[in-house]
């Protein structure tokens, strides 16, 4: 039941998304005075019922007018939704069960009048999670009740699908976007190191340039993902272990209010927290790789086979680069990434 639930909530979240969208391309349309004309009206007049009909409930200043616009949805002769947009900050809870009223009646009026057109109500009520505003509802099975968390595609918000985050375990999740975080992270990882000299802007600079070069060496990337691979498994497996609680990962951010609040949506909290496993492990493995400077001794001689295949098979080498279990989700307490120096800078 679960999973069908879960599936049904992608759905209804992806047409809800290209609902949005055609009424966005038509308001745009209409914002630059070329109305909708040509194609858009041809789409229009075709398949209306795909685009909404966007109200807002606190735009009403009576129950007449608000009653005047759900008469005349009714009243029009084609296949048609309206969207109307609740905010329980700008109206109260009566007046959005009362406009829910009103739509049953209405609805229940039109389905005996035999009409053939199918009309669709929508109420979207805008939750916010910083808000001590709440709003309750009891489960009626005359509506279909959906949660929507986010409805940004993956494209645009760099985030893997919601389905994903909740049903793929935290070692596949981390072994996905490996790479992908590590781009967008690697510049904070770096400034949060701690070197025992001084360092300027000038230096940081330099090592980010020869960060990104080296995410480009393919020897390099491939021992690097292999061993944060290793460490993201054993951590997980440990954590697992170590856990009093039987509850997902999933759960266990969900439970965290500040961390979904901080965030903004569930979907980001767990992204989140999957990137903080991902940079926590990078910069460990950065402290090690980079003492004495090794780094920076690897990129300088990286087209030297020689010293270059000496370089990799140490740090391939479990017997020499050895990291013990990484602790994540450290709560309050932020660990130091110090980066040890025998006095060569």
């Amino acid at each position: 039941e679960e999973s069908q639930y879960v599936k049904e909530l992608a759905i209804t979240q992806s047409k809800l998304q290209q609902c949005l969208k055609k009424q966005m391309e038509v308001q745009q349309k209409e914002e630059a005075g070329l109305g909708v004309s040509g194609e858009i009206k041809k789409e229009k007049t075709t398949e209306n019922y795909k685009i909404p009909i966007c109200i807002k409930l606190h735009d009403f200043s009576s129950e007449s007018e608000l009653l005047h616009s759900i008469q005349n949805f009714f009243a029009s002769k084609t296949d048609s939704t309206v969207l109307i947009q609740c905010d329980p900050v700008a109206v109260s809870f009566q007046r959005i069960v009362h406009a829910r009223y009103i739509c049953e009646k209405e609805r229940s009026e039109y389905r005996k009048s035999g009409n053939p057109y199918k009309k669709h109500l929508i109420f979207l009520i805008h939750l916010s999670r910083v808000s001590d505003t709440s709003f309750t509802f009891d489960f009626d099975m005359r509506w279909h009740y959906v949660l929507v968390d986010d409805i940004k595609p993956s494209n645009i918000s760099h985030i893997p699908p919601t389905i994903d985050l909740l049903h793929r375990s935290e070692f596949e999740l981390l072994q996905c976007e490996l790479t992908t975080t590590l781009m967008r992270t690697f510049r904070t990882c770096l400034a949060r190191l701690i070197y025992p000299y001084e360092r300027n802007s000038g230096d940081i600079q330099e090592q980010i340039e020869m960060m990104l070069e080296l995410f480009d060496d393919e020897d390099f990337m491939t021992i690097l993902k292999e061993r944060m691979v290793m460490l993201m498994e054993s951590t997980t497996r440990n954590k697992n272990l170590s856990s009093t609680l039987t509850k997902s990962w999933q759960v266990n951010v969900a439970t965290k209010k500040h961390e979904v609040v901080s965030a903004g949506t569930l979907r980001a909290a767990l992204f989140n927290r999957l990137s903080d496993t991902v940079t926590r492990i990078f910069m460990h493995i950065l402290c090690f790789i980079d003492r004495n400077a090794n780094l920076l001794l690897y990129f300088q001689n990286r087209n030297n086979k020689t010293l270059k295949d000496l370089w990799l098979r140490i740090f391939q080498d479990p017997t020499i680069f050895s990291l013990g279990t990484i602790y994540t989700n450290t709560g309050d307490y932020e660990p130091r990434y110090d980066v040890h120096s025998d006095g060569i800078k």
